[in-house]
């Protein structure tokens, strides 16, 4: 999936979008993103009342606005001088995506609109033919329709696209892939985070033969600033500040209350928690152990659930 995002992506990028636009239509009946379908089917056969993609709800977007002026039949052009009105010489184009690409940015085109030239006649008393505007002025709708057309799909991205797939780019420790990978592919975020931190929980108590204890008692005896038996910095503050760190993972969401705190709506809400326990887990790879002998042997395999 993510390579088909990854293609279209490039696509959108470097081909006219009339050339992209029918195979995206496909694609997004394929994924069933209807939201997508309808943006694009507007976009590629235009905004005009026979589109079948047109319903009550649907207006021309800001974006596809252009400077021009209105003209008369005999060619005079209507000079609008109150600064207030001055929209009135800016329409919004239906054209097709063809269409408009067809446009010349070195020549003027005309528009006879009789909806838009009856508002003019009602509400100014003036008699108006055709609304003429240069092609130059096409090339910014082109560039939003390119940039809205690029949005959608990484969001689309984002919102499809499995850990184990995401771990490409942000490199997730081994351990989260591992526990949480196929919760989150499921849908299952809350989860997914939880178990998460409950490995964090154990790695550390795996590592520092501390299976006495649990929780915050254990994260501020293991990475204690003054006796650590985990050594992450030789800074007596940053080593502290590792401390809380870690018993902030514990505190907050690897508790009892977990259920109140860990809400997750969304996918990318799940990576940032899942990000944060990755990021734990690989300081703690390079972590020194030290102080092992100190252990108690009685509770050094014993374990506290």
């Amino acid at each position: 999936m993510s390579k088909d995002f990854n293609r279209f992506l490039e696509l959108t990028k470097e081909k006219k979008l009339s050339k992209i636009m029918p195979e995206l239509i496909h694609f997004a009946t394929e994924i069933g993103n209807d939201e997508l379908k309808q943006w694009l089917l507007l976009e590629y056969n235009g905004y005009y009342r026979d589109n079948k993609a047109i319903d009550d709800s649907t207006e021309v977007p800001e974006y596809r606005q252009v400077p021009g002026q209105f003209f008369d039949y005999n060619n005079r052009p209507l000079i609008i001088e109150e600064p207030s009105l001055s929209f009135v010489n800016i329409i919004k184009l239906r054209n097709t995506i063809s269409e408009l690409e067809n446009f010349s940015d070195n020549k003027f085109y005309r528009i006879n609109d009789p909806q838009l030239n009856n508002i003019i006649n009602t509400n100014f008393k003036v008699k108006v033919h055709y609304f003429s505007f240069h092609g130059s002025s096409v090339i910014p709708i082109l560039d939003s329709i390119r940039s809205y057309l690029l949005s959608m799909l990484l969001n689309l991205k984002v919102s499809t696209t499995n850990l184990n797939e995401t771990s490409e780019n942000v490199s997730f420790h081994p351990f989260v892939e591992k526990v949480a990978g196929k919760l989150f592919n499921d849908g299952h975020y809350r989860n997914a985070i939880l178990d998460t931190f409950i490995e964090l929980v154990d790695v550390v108590k795996t590592k520092s033969g501390r299976f006495d204890l649990d929780g915050t008692p254990l994260m501020q005896t293991v990475f204690s600033p003054k006796n650590p038996i985990i050594k992450i910095s030789e800074n007596v503050d940053e080593q502290q500040g590792y401390m809380w760190m870690f018993s902030g993972a514990v505190m907050a969401i690897r508790n009892s209350h977990a259920h109140k705190v860990i809400k997750p709506e969304t996918r990318q809400e799940t990576i940032e928690w899942l990000g944060f326990a990755s990021a734990l887990l690989k300081i703690l790879d390079k972590a020194e152990l030290i102080n092992s002998k100190k252990i108690p042997d009685e509770t050094r395999n014993k374990r506290v659930y």
